[in-house]
């Protein structure tokens, strides 16, 4: 597997720049959205957050169950510093431990159309669950520099089922700040 785009490399070096926390409020989703992530994932269950900047949403975890990871370097010193009983660690795309619920927020759109199926493959070895959670909608491109790559929940089913993963739960919410809606799914290994 290679995680060699220039979308990859962007986010590695110039992730820290781009986190909309900076921007915005801690859960610019909207609190009640980020609310019923954590309860889609669960509280009694390990999560690892792939993709989780600054670890925003790791105060909804009891700290020994969670662990977050990130490719940019400096968003996990930021996320040690902001969370430090809060285990952050840098993430090169080799395989995570085990844990029970793989979580990856509003990263989805993040990764090209390539590399996406190697980061499915990842995220679904050593785990029972995978919850991804964005604005999946293809038609929707946000104002931002770096490129997107919106897909439907249906284009996950495809890349989850091919791991042995169904989708069991989904749940549609409106995005606070862009008023779009808003998907969280849940992946159960079969």
């Amino acid at each position: 597997m290679k995680f060699d785009s220039k979308d990859t490399f962007f986010w590695q070096t110039e992730g820290i720049n781009h986190m909309r926390f900076i921007h915005h409020n801690e859960w610019y989703e909207g609190r009640d959205t980020v609310e019923k992530i954590a309860e889609v994932v669960g509280q009694d269950c390990t999560i690892r957050d792939v993709g989780c900047g600054y670890a925003r949403l790791a105060c909804f975890f009891k700290p020994e169950n969670y662990i977050g990871y990130d490719i940019c370097k400096s968003a996990v010193r930021k996320a040690a510093a902001l969370r430090p009983d809060y285990k952050v660690e840098h993430w090169t795309f080799t395989e995570m431990p085990y844990a029970d619920v793989t979580l990856f927020v509003n990263g989805p759109h993040l990764v090209n159309h390539e590399e996406i199926i190697d980061l499915c493959s990842l995220m679904c070895n050593n785990t029972k669950a995978v919850v991804l959670a964005e604005m999946m909608d293809p038609a929707w491109v946000g104002p931002f520099e770096y490129t997107e790559y919106r897909r439907e929940v249906t284009t996950y089913d495809e890349l989850m089922s091919a791991h042995g993963f169904t989708r069991i739960r989904t749940e549609i919410g409106e995005h606070a700040f862009w008023k779009r809606p808003f998907t969280i799914a849940r992946w159960e290994k079969q």
